[in-house]
């Protein structure tokens, strides 16, 4: 009868083992690790816009025509003016934070707050005087409302998030 040699404890082992639970362990993690990001994103949101946390100011201008400069005068609101050309952003509600911290709700609140002022897509009123789109200006020349948001016309300025230190310009010209 013939026995088995018995294998040494030193030699090394000539079998290849492919370890799947280590594969799925990494795929786990990093998939883990995915997931966690993704749910930090969705819970903080989107928005680029100001939050309840925030106290953010933008400089502000407006010619009209090339003759007339306008501030807006102080008015309260979570978007407002002290009267210094600048829009002051300091959200605290849910209402005018996040996407709601736009340009149109700092327009609506001076709307609401300010005395014939009112600004929409195609027309601009300052001190009761109205300006819309193809009206003259006092030179003859036909005037067109244009904003622009650091150097860059804004067709959809109304939706605009305003950041901390922009530059917005409105002109009818």
């Amino acid at each position: 009868m013939r026995r088995r040699r018995s294998r040494r404890s030193n030699e090394p082992e000539t079998r290849s083992t492919f370890r799947v639970p280590s594969l799925i362990w990494w795929g786990l993690g990093g998939g883990g690790i995915i997931a966690v990001i993704v749910l930090v994103a969705l819970l903080q949101g989107t928005s680029g816009g100001a939050t309840t946390n925030d106290h953010w100011h933008a400089n502000l201008g407006f010619d009209i025509c090339g003759e007339r400069t306008y501030s807006l005068p102080v008015f309260p609101g979570d978007l407002h003016s002290h009267g210094d050309s600048q829009i002051h952003i300091h959200p605290q509600t849910a209402s005018q934070s996040g996407d709601n911290a736009s340009l149109g709700t700092f327009f609506e609140n001076a709307r609401s707050e300010v005395a014939g002022f009112d600004i929409s897509k195609d027309r601009i009123q300052v001190d009761g005087e109205e300006f819309r789109n193809g009206d003259p200006c006092a030179d003859g020349t036909r005037g067109q409302l244009t904003v622009t948001i650091n150097g860059e016309v804004k067709e959809d300025f109304l939706d605009y998030l305003p950041q901390d230190g922009d530059v917005v310009a409105v002109a009818f010209r």
